[in-house]
């Protein structure tokens, strides 16, 4: 039977009855089995036929299947070249499972790069390239980096101090912060409005914020505490960064007060 002359109605109806095999359509017609699923496709026959599997626990089939896994029958020499292969990868230190790739297979990650950019169009250069060495740092296979004034002007806008005031305190802030963050989780979070919408929604903000509390040597205490505490949007909490959103006063009054409150 050619695969023009097929009996569209007959295959449909032993294809969705339900009492057939793959293999018994494919012998009645006389189709395989790949020309069967383009049918079913092409004319969105209901597929109710019976998926037989039995022949997967013969020895036959399992003795066939293992002759052609090389996997498990790998030769010595397949063996020893994923040893050299594993070898190349130079393990991170304290970041678990992590690895590095190989020089030989940077270089050629590097060399790919290379001929991949060098046949772009030159609008597409135009509008991802910002500095006009990074290409030029590219080809000559330097590391690309961070120019030393754009890593100045970053800090400053973070930390709002002035670059070599920050590589002076950094330690010390750092430290402050974590005391800050550590104070922070200790609060009663969930009383916060918007609290249960935290994630990459919302996010837990300080009103004075720890760079303005750091700057001008609040306690940790006072920065984390729950009284400078509030929910904001993610997209408000990239837009405000280091700004406060009360002044000094405000926020010691709030704190005195809820002392006051639980002296009571």
């Amino acid at each position: 039977m050619k695969f023009n002359d097929i009996d569209i109605d007959k295959l449909r109806e032993q294809v969705e009855s339900g009492d057939f095999t793959h293999n018994d359509i494919v012998s009645t017609f006389g189709i395989t089995k790949r020309q069967l699923q383009y049918l079913i496709v092409k004319f969105t026959l209901t597929n109710n036929l019976i998926v037989d599997r039995s022949y997967m626990r013969t020895d036959e089939y399992k003795n066939k299947i293992s002759v052609k896994n090389t996997g498990k029958l790998r030769t010595e020499e397949q063996k020893q070249h994923y040893k050299d292969a594993a070898n190349k990868r130079e393990i991170k230190n304290n970041v678990g499972s992590g690895w590095h790739h190989s020089k030989e297979t940077v270089k050629k990650i590097t060399e790919s790069n290379i001929k991949t950019y060098s046949t772009l169009p030159q609008k597409w250069l135009d509008s991802c390239i910002n500095n006009d060495d990074w290409f030029r740092k590219l080809s000559e296979n330097a590391p690309l980096t961070k120019s030393a004034e754009h890593t100045r002007k970053s800090v400053e806008a973070k930390v709002g101090m002035s670059y070599k005031e920050w590589q002076i305190v950094r330690g010390e802030y750092n430290k402050y912060c974590a005391e800050v963050r550590k104070i922070t989780t200790a609060q009663p979070l969930s009383n916060l409005i918007n609290y249960d919408k935290r994630g990459s929604e919302y996010h837990v903000d300080h009103k004075f914020s720890m760079c303005e509390g750091f700057r001008q040597q609040i306690s940790p205490e006072i920065i984390g505490h729950i009284t400078n505490l509030t929910m904001i949007t993610s997209q408000e909490n990239i837009t405000k960064n280091k700004k406060c959103s009360v002044t000094l006063q405000q926020l010691l009054e709030g704190y005195d007060e809820y002392c006051k409150r639980s002296q009571q």
